[in-house]
């Protein structure tokens, strides 16, 4: 064992390889030995024992982490792994889950004792691994040790008073602190560390362009004299090498729908960091935070959704329909032909269901599948989206489903002296409602890419106007099914009953709240 400890020393790729079983891809190596060269440095004002690896999606950076973590475990005597993610799922689920499978399958027995209801893995009493929730500062207080390891996954998403909480241990020893994350805030922790504070960390950044799939189009793809055509072209037509890497296909999607430039391809294909626009209306981070709340709540089983419901916190309503005792309100998009989609988002109290989507069709058909949909998730209340051809679905469906109202969001907005128009006020109403913290959103890459690609504007007299939708076509953004489906289903609409007495009042709350003008 004596022997296999000392390969971890001169090789740790070798150690993860050939006795935990797990094979890296070239990158995943490279990270290892780059984090590990700069940690164990003989010249003191080269060393690094702070690293953090930027990343795009799907570049197994979890996967990398997972079997890093362990190969300290078992490699530096005496070890302590504190283990932690911005939610209970990403620590639980992906890290923890990977970390699970790879000692099921470990080509040595490794020993020790992995608690089955919990995250730790423990060897000694003073010689173990835990996963510790972000949001318990103190829980990371008290655990020095001689060889201490902090791994941070999606570390964009914890608050610097984690960071802060985790300092202490730093303090003594040897440690190394190991933070990996998509660059999602152009602030935070992460950002500084690639940016300011390069002189204290060891920086890694993964561009999708690096891995298997896409390497061999990465010089062209970056030659300024390539087209826009040409580089769908090539991502489209990209050879998949690995399967569980970023693919061609998905990156010529994003590209497809929201331009090289947007957040989205930066981030989710470059590795790199919002541009941080000061017109963008919704930022990356928010919606980031927003979906990471409903993943953490959508794994419930029936048992943890009454506890949640008496508790009066959240839960997936529309799995346990008869725990909900608030009202489900709706938002229609309608498409009819073309390359659109038609959507369908429901919400209660801020917490949304899967969207639901239809392709382009007949209304007669549209308004069918509309009807049986509202009818399943219990919707009391949809607005639907009127201009065009959302016009006849809406006198159709009065007919077929209870709660129907049109919505124009081309009309005059509640309070007319701050928004030119309904649309501009509602999706104002939506950005600080992310702002604070509050919804749930659907866990969708096209919401995500359609929230952050939205800009405002001031007018002379200080109203705030949302582009319209041809504005964002201009910009080569054809699609908002999901964003507008979304936004509708929070909005308060004008002559709506429902809304003023008995709808969601916490966009009208966020508009109060952002503003000293009442309604």
């Amino acid at each position: 064992m004596l022997s296999v400890t000392w390969r971890w020393e001169v090789d740790p790729c070798w150690w993860i390889e050939n006795v935990l079983g797990v094979q890296l891809y070239a990158h995943q190596q490279d990270l290892i030995n780059r984090t590990l060269a700069m940690y164990r440095h003989q010249d003191p004002e080269l060393r690094r024992n702070q690293a953090c690896w930027c990343s795009c999606n799907s570049a197994a950076k979890t996967h990398t982490l997972a079997a890093f973590s362990i190969g300290w475990l078992y490699n530096e005597f005496n070890s302590k792994v504190l283990q932690t993610a911005p939610t209970a799922s990403q620590l639980t689920q992906v890290l923890w889950a990977e970390m699970r499978s790879m000692l099921a399958k470990a080509k040595l027995p490794l020993g020790g004792d992995l608690l089955p209801k919990a995250n730790e893995l423990i060897i000694d009493s003073d010689w173990y691994m835990i996963g510790i929730n972000a949001a318990v500062y103190e829980a990371f207080q008290g655990r020095k040790s001689r060889r201490l390891l902090i791994v941070v996954d999606e570390g964009s998403g914890c608050k610097d008073q984690m960071f802060e909480a985790m300092a202490g241990n730093m303090a003594t020893g040897d440690p190394l602190m190991l933070v990996a994350s998509n660059g999602t805030r152009a602030t935070g922790k992460v950002h500084q560390a690639l940016h300011g504070g390069r002189a204290n960390w060891h920086t890694e950044r993964i561009d999708a362009f690096d891995l298997p799939n896409l390497a061999p189009l990465k010089q062209e793809f970056d030659d300024p004299k390539t087209s826009y055509e040409r580089k769908l072209q090539m991502l489209r037509t990209a050879p998949l090498v690995a399967e569980h890497l970023a693919n061609g296909r998905w990156a010529a999607g994003i590209l497809a729908e929201f331009g090289e430039e947007s957040d989205m391809f930066r981030v989710r294909v470059r590795g790199l960091f919002p541009k941080g626009d000061p017109n963008q209306l919704i930022t990356l981070g928010d919606v980031v935070d927003a979906r990471a709340r409903s993943r953490d709540i959508a794994h419930m089983n029936l048992s943890m959704a009454e506890l949640a419901a008496k508790q009066g916190k959240p839960f997936p309503w529309w799995r346990f329909r008869e725990l909900l005792a608030d009202k489900v309100f709706g938002g229609l998009d309608v498409a009819r032909f073309g390359d659109c989609s038609s959507v369908l988002a429901a919400q209660s109290q801020l917490i949304w269901a899967p969207l639901t989507t239809w392709p382009p069709q007949s209304t007669t058909q549209l308004q069918g599948f509309v009807a049986d949909e509202i009818e399943r998730l219990g919707i009391h209340q949809t607005n639907v989206d009127e201009p065009g051809v959302g016009g006849g679905p809406v006198d159709n469906l009065t007919w077929m489903a209870t709660g129907i109202v049109p919505f124009n969001g081309g009309k005059q907005a509640w309070i007319p002296s701050r928004f030119p128009n309904l649309r501009s006020e509602q999706f104002w109403a939506l950005r600080q409602l992310l702002r604070q913290g509050r919804p749930y959103l659907p866990d969708n890459d096209r919401l995500e890419g359609q929230l952050t690609a939205i800009r405002y504007s001031y007018l002379p007299k200080g109203e705030k106007r949302v582009e319209t939708k041809d504005e964002m076509a201009g910009r080569g953004i054809h699609f908002m099914d999901e964003a507008d489906a979304v936004m509708m289903s929070s909005a308060q609409v004008p002559g709506a009953d429902a809304v003023r007495t008995g709808r969601n009042t916490l966009a009208s709350a966020a508009l109060m709240e952002d503003d000293e003008e009442k309604w």
